[in-house]
Formats: structure tokens, sequence, C-alpha cells
């Protein structure tokens, strides 16, 4: 019964030391998401923001909670811009899916100063292609 109970402690006592580690991995990643030099950011199905990096906001001149769950991407972009870039995702998601057979798409807007980039990465036939576009 003794050698239960020690066991049993050192069990709870591994979980605690795990579960430290995999806290101190977590806000790491954290960091590395919210302070990286580009903007983050999640967008559910109705365009709006989920999550955005620390970055981002920053650019934006954004708080977190003016942002999330409460502004659409598209509302941050201008008209022109706003056409060009949805007509090349449109395109690029048809093309990933009709001809990749891409079960995973993932766009990413950067910008710098005037320069708006839109990068896909898909993984379908031929996956690893990156396709780099300037929408502004």
């Amino acid at each position: 019964m003794l050698t239960d109970i020690a066991n049993r402690k050192n069990h709870e006592e591994q979980q605690w030391q795990y579960t430290e580690q995999i806290s101190h991995y977590a806000d790491e990643i954290k960091q590395i998401y919210d302070y990286a030099p580009c903007g983050y950011c999640s967008i559910d199905k109705n365009d709006y923001f989920l999550h955005i990096n620390k970055m981002a906001l920053k650019w934006l001149y954004f708080r977190n909670e003016d942002v999330v769950n409460k502004v659409r991407f598209q509302e941050l972009l201008s008209v022109p811009s706003l056409d060009k870039f949805l007509r090349i995702c449109q395109e690029a998601m048809t093309n990933s899916l009709k001809h990749a057979d891409a079960t995973m798409i993932m766009i990413t807007l950067s910008s710098h100063r005037t320069l708006i980039s839109l990068m896909i990465n898909e993984n379908g036939v031929g996956k690893g292609k990156k396709v780099m576009i300037d929408v502004m």
C-alpha cells in the first residue's frame, strides 16, 4: 500500500512538471507569435478577426478588444485593393481545390509601407508552391 501511494505521488509530481513545461513553451510560442516581424491573424468564415498579433495591432493602431470579433478583415482594405485581393484569393482557392486537390490553403498578407503582398501556400499536388503577389 505504501508503494502505491509513493508511485502515485511520483506520477503526480511528473505530471505537474510536464504541465509547467508545456505552460512555459506555450508562453514562448505566444511571445514569438505576438512579436514576430510581421502581422498574423486568424479570420472566421464571416471575415471577422478571431486572433491578431501585437505587431499587426501596432501597425493598424488598434487594440485587440477593438478588433477581435468586431471588425471584418475587408473593412481594413481600400475598395480597389479589396476587389483585387478578393479576386486573387478566389482564383487561388479555386485552382488549389480544383487542380491540386488541396486540403489546406494558407493565405498570408503582409505590408511594408505602401506595398501589400499576398502569399498563397497550399498542400495539394506539387505542394510547397508559394505565390507572392503585390496587391497594391
